[in-house]
């Protein structure tokens, strides 16, 4: 059975992570979905990432494909409205932005 909680760990830092029941992925599946933001900060499943321009550095593969942007930590913004999404699993086992909706 799969658990419900616990303390995943990537890039040298770590989370709890709380899952509702019956959960899809396990906590390993769930440690290597976490992507590492550009000052080092690792991003986990659930978290907020801001999508950020730099023409010079391409980073991030954001659909498998590299390009000129990198997805960023909450520590790496000035302010929240800069959120783009949340980090969340998708169906193939990578993680996948997941947009925010409208208000």
């Amino acid at each position: 059975m799969t658990r419900l909680s616990g303390r995943i760990t990537a890039f040298g830092n770590s989370t709890i992570t709380r899952m509702k029941a019956e959960p899809k992925f396990c906590l390993k599946c769930l440690t290597a979905m976490a992507i590492q933001c550009r000052c080092g900060q690792s991003i986990f499943i659930g978290d907020p990432v801001v999508a950020y321009y730099d023409p010079e550095h391409i980073a991030v593969l954001i659909g498998d494909k590299p390009g000129p942007a990198y997805l960023g930590c909450m520590y790496c913004t000035d302010s929240t409205a800069n959120i783009g999404g949340i980090w969340m699993p998708g169906d193939d086992g990578k993680g996948r932005v997941a947009a925010l909706p409208l208000v």
